[in-house]
């Protein structure tokens, strides 16, 4: 008689969870990003030790990510860091491939948005704020389009890719914020309600102990 066979460990949670601890990893290593750090060329020599705070291996990945996407390469850390813990938490993400077109779209116009509003400065790369998509993307647009229709582009593409990245949550942030003014505004009330009844309560007291008062005999000349 044959053994059945053990079951193999799940590793559906081996995934997200890597990628979440990858991304909190890319954090600190994109916000301390310094063009002095190897690989860049813009230094010789390099740091030693490397400014970044996660060293060389933080350096390399913060140098290859700015130099494509340069500003938008903050929102897809911050993208995939959600979608990694919503993997973790819930199991599931729906939806992937069109969350993926959204953040493309949001990654490309930030890029470009940024390569055309920030020129390089003496700390940034020297492809500029937008990386190479961004400088490609941003050409792209303002040799085919005028001021106006760039920003129109831009705008429109990128307000359509949050809304596929984030499955139309970002159309219920209007909604959710009446809620919450709505709730503020009953808590204060009802605070309001509080402390007059309070500050009610305590002239009653001191109206009753004034009352009660025994009144002193008048001291004989």
């Amino acid at each position: 008689m044959k053994r059945a066979a053990a079951p193999e460990p799940s590793r559906s949670g081996l995934i997200p969870t890597v990628s979440l601890v990858v991304c909190v990893f890319l954090w600190p290593a994109l916000l301390t990003f310094d063009v002095g750090d190897w690989p860049s060329t813009n230094q010789h020599p390099h740091n030693t030790p490397a400014a970044n705070a996660c060293g060389m291996v933080g350096a390399w990945c913060a140098f290859y990510l700015r130099q494509f996407l340069g500003d938008g390469a903050y929102f897809l850390i911050l993208f995939a860091t959600l979608a990694a813990l919503l993997k973790v938490l819930r199991g599931e993400i729906g939806s992937i491939w069109e969350r993926v077109f959204g953040l493309g779209l949001v990654v490309a116009c930030t890029s470009a948005s940024a390569h055309l509003i920030c020129g390089p400065g003496p700390r940034s790369m020297p492809v500029g704020h937008g990386g190479l998509v961004g400088y490609a993307l941003g050409d792209l647009l303002t040799g085919n389009l005028s001021r106006i229709g760039t920003i129109i582009v831009l705008t429109s593409s990128w307000v359509v890719g949050l809304i596929f990245a984030t499955q139309g949550w970002v159309l219920k942030i209007p909604s959710m914020v009446g809620r919450v003014a709505q709730a503020s505004s009953r808590g204060a009330a009802a605070v309001r309600e509080l402390a007059s009844a309070a500050t009610a309560r305590h002239l009653a007291t001191v109206t009753q102990a004034v009352a009660v008062k025994p009144s002193i005999p008048a001291t004989p000349v």
